[in-house]
């Protein structure tokens, strides 16, 4: 609807897609325990089943600021400059927990 707010834009062809994993984890009384995990390489292309991995889900009763997410970004089809262009994207991002790690073309993110 050209009224609408929101704006529906097309995905970026597979090929060009990071391969993206996502694991959170959030403390439990004692210990820190893994919500879930989310691997874009699990996906089925064309399924309709596929969604972006930035939502968060854990059990009733989490306190939001014991949370912690790893994002394990996979840039093999796109290259180590591609790599290299989202670790330094993504340095001066004050919500990391940690500065993100870059080996070869993966980039690690933790928040």
């Amino acid at each position: 609807n050209e009224n609408s707010r929101y704006v529906l834009y097309d995905s970026v062809e597979d090929k060009y897609q990071p391969v993206t994993k996502q694991r959170t984890t959030y403390a439990n009384k004692r210990d820190y325990q893994q919500s879930f995990t989310c691997d874009t390489r699990e996906y089925k292309v064309g399924d309709g089943d596929d969604y972006w991995n930035l939502n968060i889900r854990t059990d009733a009763g989490v306190d939001k600021d014991s949370v912690a997410v790893q994002y394990t970004i996979d840039c093999s089809k796109q290259g180590e400059e591609f790599a290299q262009a989202m670790y330094e994207a993504f340095s001066d991002d004050p919500n990391l927990l940690t500065k993100p790690r870059i080996e070869g073309n993966i980039l690690i993110l933790e928040y």
